[in-house]
């Protein structure tokens, strides 16, 4: 606006100047030719000289736009053109109503049109996919992807094809392709990550997720990229490496970490699971700790069973504080009986299993009583196993049985 505004006010400056110019000095203009001369002021022959010069440019407007009405090259284009457009409309409408055969045949007309080819080709090939024509489909993503910004929406497709008939590696090979010459386009994006998820294909979507936050909902990215980092940390935990070796990579992951991820207890739990079982059973123990400060979680204490390299005897002393905290609760008496097992303190163990029977923990009532049954307690395994088939009644549904029968009197 404010150049328009510039160049007005320079045109009006030109003008005023040439204007003075002409009234100072009119001067004239003399044309001979022959006998016949024709003189007149230069003011009039500028005058003169514009008015044809606009004249001959509005002439040949006009006969252009006429010269395109009567022309028979362009009215045979326009006609094709309006063709193209009515049956693409009705290549579409016989889509939506599930007219496959005639929705391809219709759109596959439409696509003579190079306005329109891309578009109509895209739905005739989901026309053809819907009569299961793999030929017809492939040749119509084919003629797509050759037309002009055709190869993206056409491998797009392909690729969303590819995925739904059960073939997530060639899917993603597909879509990788792409994004070599495509590079971070949101569609692209998004069913790159859908396809890894997919595939189980942890890396690249770690690596893929924070692209994809801009164009996916909060719940489904949050959902995505708990499921990667959980699903690579597994990974990267149970391949057939030597144990050193995947240790350093789960902490390395680890560290790699989104920090709000970090602090998610179920994910932290696993962690700390992990460190466990490669042999870091101090490091397991510091990081069940660490989370416990940011909030209490039934599974961070359970992390504590599997540590084989700590004196059960400290790992015990820290439980029951933990207790002290929160006294009664089943989970962490479980986690305590076993570990006092290991300590080979039965008689600990014996009461922590019975106070989390009590709470209701029926795997309690089951370490309880193969307990007792080894310490050779007939008579408490007996209570103990009354108790459990008593607890398994209880879950079962309320259903007929038949009435136990009287014994005939012999008399």
């Amino acid at each position: 606006m404010k150049r328009l505004l510039l160049l007005l006010v320079l045109l009006a400056i030109a003008a005023a100047v040439t204007g003075h110019m002409l009234i100072s000095d009119r001067g004239y203009v003399l044309m001979q030719h022959g006998d016949v001369h024709v003189e007149m002021t230069l003011v009039f022959f500028l005058l003169v000289t514009v008015t044809a010069a606009v004249s001959l440019v509005l002439l040949t407007l006009l006969l252009a736009i006429f010269w395109d009405m009567v022309s028979p090259f362009q009215v045979r284009g326009r006609w094709g053109r309006y063709l193209a457009r009515r049956r693409l409309l009705a290549g579409f409408h016989a889509l939506v109503a599930g007219k496959w055969k005639q929705a391809e045949r219709m759109l596959n007309a439409a696509a003579a049109d190079p306005d329109w080819t891309v578009p109509a080709q895209l739905g005739a090939a989901w026309a053809a996919e819907q009569q299961f024509d793999e030929t017809a489909l492939e040749e119509h993503l084919r003629v797509a992807g050759e037309q002009r910004r055709g190869a993206l929406p056409a491998g797009l497709q392909r690729a969303w094809y590819t995925l739904r008939m059960g073939a997530p590696e060639q899917a993603l090979e597909q879509l990788q392709l792409l994004r070599t010459s495509h590079g971070d386009n949101p569609l692209l994006l998004v069913l790159t990550a859908r396809t890894c998820d997919r595939l189980g294909d942890w890396e690249t979507l770690t690596g893929l997720l924070p692209r994809t936050k801009a164009f996916l909902p909060a719940s489904d990215y949050a959902a995505l990229e708990r499921r990667a980092w959980h699903g690579r940390m597994k990974a990267l935990a149970e391949t057939t490496d030597p144990a050193a070796e995947r240790l350093a990579a789960v902490r390395q992951h680890w560290r790699a970490m989104p920090g709000h991820l970090q602090h998610d207890p179920a994910l932290a739990a696993q962690y700390a699971g992990y460190l466990a079982q490669l042999g870091d059973g101090e490091g397991a123990l510091k990081q069940v700790r660490k989370t416990m400060e940011h909030g209490w979680d039934d599974r961070l204490p359970a992390v504590l069973e599997s540590i084989n390299n700590v004196a059960p005897e400290r790992l015990l002393a820290q439980l029951e504080q933990w207790l002290g905290v929160r006294p009664g609760n089943a989970s962490l008496l479980l986690t305590a009986g076993r570990v006092a097992l290991r300590a080979q303190l039965w008689g600990k163990a014996r009461s922590f299993f019975n106070e989390a029977s009590n709470a209701g923990s029926l795997v309690a009532l089951e370490e309880h009583l193969r307990l007792s049954i080894a310490m050779g307690d007939e008579s408490g395994a007996e209570g103990l196993q009354q108790r459990r088939l008593s607890l398994l009644s209880q879950s079962l549904p309320d259903l007929p049985l038949p009435q136990k029968r009287r014994q005939k009197d012999p008399r």
